[in-house]
């Protein structure tokens, strides 16, 4: 049976890493040419672009207490964007999640945009679609996904039966798989993780040389 609509989203930005690699929280690093913003501050400004609600999962100081989201504590620290999920205290109210990670600041509101559109034409034809993730030219999942909530009971199960990676779970759930065609005008793929001060700078040196898209 095809959907009635367009479907409801909730965004979800994932930020309960340890950072190791950076070194320091990496969600709270601040983006040269966004106004003072942190990662996490830019990340949730383009999920309330294209979402109806947004959450922000992760265990960190420094949030402000006028929040503009709602604020999950992870129930176990530093488990993995899986387990942050699998976590009973956070119910979603919408029927679709949008899923993104603190340190990917090169993903548009067009892209976020694009992957919702793509589930919205499958959900035209068809209801029992469990959803949409992106993968790079090596052929490798990730970030963004898209998500019927509809697969969080079976994400909590995969967990509790041990399973610790999220893209592992999510394989066995049969999601669709997206490789995004990037202009070569981008300032940098929008599919670009930031895991290292290196990584971060040079980020950071390229938005300062290069006009916006």
């Amino acid at each position: 049976m095809a959907a009635s609509g367009p479907p409801k989203w909730s965004g979800v930005l994932l930020a309960g890493g340890r950072s190791q690699r950076m070194g320091r929280n990496k969600a709270l690093l601040a983006v040269d040419g966004a106004g003072g913003q942190t990662l996490w501050e830019h990340a949730l400004a383009q999920l309330s672009d294209c979402c109806e609600q947004v959450f922000l999962l992760g265990s960190f100081a420094g949030l402000p207490e006028n929040l503009a989201c709602t604020h999950i504590v992870d129930a176990e620290p530093f488990a993995g964007p899986l387990a942050a999920l699998a976590n009973p205290q956070w119910k979603p109210q919408t029927p679709w999640l949008l899923l993104i990670p603190v340190d990917m600041p090169a993903l548009f509101p067009g892209l976020l945009q694009e992957g919702q559109r793509r589930v919205a034409a499958r959900l035209a034809a068809e209801s029992m679609f469990p959803g949409l993730c992106t993968a790079d030219n090596q052929g490798r999942t990730g970030f963004p996904i898209w998500l019927s909530s509809q697969q969080l009971p079976n994400l909590t199960k995969l967990w509790q039966q041990g399973e610790k990676s999220l893209f592992s779970a999510l394989a066995k759930l049969g999601l669709d798989r997206w490789h995004p065609t990037v202009d070569d005008s981008q300032q940098a793929h929008p599919l670009l993780n930031l895991n290292t001060p290196e990584d971060f700078a040079a980020w950071q040196a390229q938005q300062n040389s290069s006009p916006k898209p």
